[in-house]
């Protein structure tokens, strides 16, 4: 496990982050939480000069010192050694031990790169164009940024090369010639600056990119995030990039997700993966959310899919033509950070209801119980009790339901599913039968399921789930449940 751990450091009084393996991933949070000075740690692993440089004191006018970074403790931690830096009295960010910071060699990356988005790259002056220095330039560069762009304004682009194999770039213009670079908009000369340093690092590089989504229309972070991640697979990059972009958010997968948060905005920042998009962007009335009737908060992507299925089947029952969401959050204490912070941003119009997997209800009814609380448990129960008539449970733990359902009703469910093949050898396999009885278990056995079935019928996985959910909710959830369920909240 590589991992870094920062205590007291600007606003941080604590916050441990384990550092993901190679692909893009989303650093994102409210301003201030921390994601820059994370990534500049993180950038101490391969470029000696990253804490000095970023982390200084700050001479006042009136001469005063203000050091935010007097009592800072930044620790690297690899394959269970550790080093940690802090500032000695020669102001200089040193490792607890001289020979500690080797320690800082092992976390197996050919290079780290820390790329602050901004449009600052060399500025050519006159005697530099000069007709003899012009040639081209890389291919790959020219073609990434046709892409990124879509449209091929770059297409002939140029180099003027400097000293110490430095470039400066020229484009074509109207009149047959070329501008210099200083003639490109702050977002052209931020993105050929990101696609300039990618592309020339080491294979298996360690590449931190600051507020990416800066001076860049939408369509265009999208395609460079796109176009990183393709970079990343072919040449085993970890890319971490900072972002506050909705767009880019809504297109990472959430295991790809990071977002730092402080529940108790004491310092004490939580690092949340996966992290649901919902949970991240803490803002859901957006022009989509205008008409909605009602908003349903659940724990994941298979909460979502049965509830849906459940509320369908009621709909069927009755004349409403209610317009809803649902919404995974996360786990219960994430919908209820959620929900205790976000409740108002809905039009007032809009009713909202909390439907938690049927296993934590056994977990809220411990904790009440529990003599000795801790405060975060108590604030969890306020919670709770501020909002119980919206909360309500699912009929059961998705994916523990279903499984047991399809078990022992397995001829008739293959029929409804139209197998053409008996998959029932399945539940006799001894990969099958090692699987744990518990939640765990039962999301490996529901997954090996539904991947037979999707090899089985040609449905994808999507289409798998919502067959099983609908037919246990058909078989299992009387009419008066469902009315219990869904009568008090729609209205419409």
């Amino acid at each position: 496990m590589k991992k870094i751990v920062l205590n007291k450091i600007k606003n941080i009084l604590k916050l441990e982050f384990e550092i993901p393996t190679q692909g893009v991933k989303l650093l994102t949070g409210t301003n201030g939480i921390g994601k820059t000075t994370l990534l500049t740690a993180l950038a101490k692993i391969g470029i000696g000069s990253a804490l000095g440089d970023n982390f200084n004191k700050i001479n006042s006018s009136n001469a005063e010192i203000i050091d935010p970074y007097l009592h800072s403790k930044l620790s690297y931690h690899v394959n269970n050694e550790s080093v940690t830096y802090s500032k000695n009295a020669q102001n200089r960010w040193m490792p607890d031990k001289l020979e500690n910071a080797k320690v800082l060699t092992k976390f197996g990356y050919e290079s780290v790169l820390y790329i602050k988005a901004d449009s600052l790259r060399l500025k050519p002056v006159k005697k530099d164009i000069y007709h003899s220095k012009v040639s081209a330039v890389d291919v790959r560069l020219v073609s990434a940024i046709c892409e990124v762009f879509e449209n091929n304004k770059f297409s002939n682009m140029k180099g003027i090369k400097l000293d110490a194999g430095r470039a400066v770039y020229l484009a074509p213009n109207e009149s047959g010639g070329y501008h210099p670079e200083f003639y490109f908009s702050t977002g052209e000369t931020c993105v050929i600056n990101i696609l300039t340093r990618v592309l020339n690092a080491s294979r298996g590089s360690l590449i931190l990119i600051d507020e990416i989504d800066i001076t860049l229309y939408p369509a265009v972070q999208l395609n460079l995030l796109r176009y990183l991640r393709k970079i990343a697979d072919e040449f085993r990059h970890t890319i971490i990039l900072s972002t506050h972009s909705i767009n880019m958010i809504k297109d990472t997968d959430i295991r790809d997700l990071y977002f730092l948060h402080s529940p108790a905005m004491d310092g004490n920042i939580e690092v949340e993966n996966p992290c649901y998009h919902t949970f991240a962007l803490r803002g859901i009335a957006t022009a989509d959310d205008i008409d909605l009737d009602n908003v349903f908060f659940v724990e994941d992507d298979e909460a979502k899919i049965l509830l849906d299925e459940a509320i369908k089947a009621y709909k069927e029952l009755v004349n409403k033509k209610a317009l809803y969401r649902i919404l995974p959050i996360g786990g219960w204490p994430n919908i209820l950070i959620f929900l205790n912070n976000n409740i108002g941003i809905l039009k007032p119009t809009t009713r909202i209801d909390v439907f938690f997997d049927k296993d934590v209800e056994i977990s809220i009814n411990d904790l009440r119980k529990k003599r000795d609380k801790e405060k975060s448990e108590i604030e969890k129960l306020e919670i709770l009790n501020k909002y119980k008539t919206n909360i309500k449970y699912l009929p059961i733990t998705p994916e523990s339901g279903v499984v047991k359902h399809f078990e022992s009703n397995y001829r008739e469910i293959s029929t409804v599913l139209g197998l053409t093949t008996d998959i029932s050898n399945l539940f006799r396999t001894t990969k099958y039968s090692s699987y744990t009885n518990n939640r765990q278990g039962d999301k490996k056995r529901f997954s090996d399921i539904i991947e037979q079935i999707t090899r089985n019928t040609g449905k994808d996985k999507i289409e798998a789930k919502k067959a099983l959910y609908s037919d246990y909710i058909k078989k299992n959830i009387p009419i008066s449940a469902l009315h219990e369920m869904f009568g008090p909240v729609f209205r419409y």
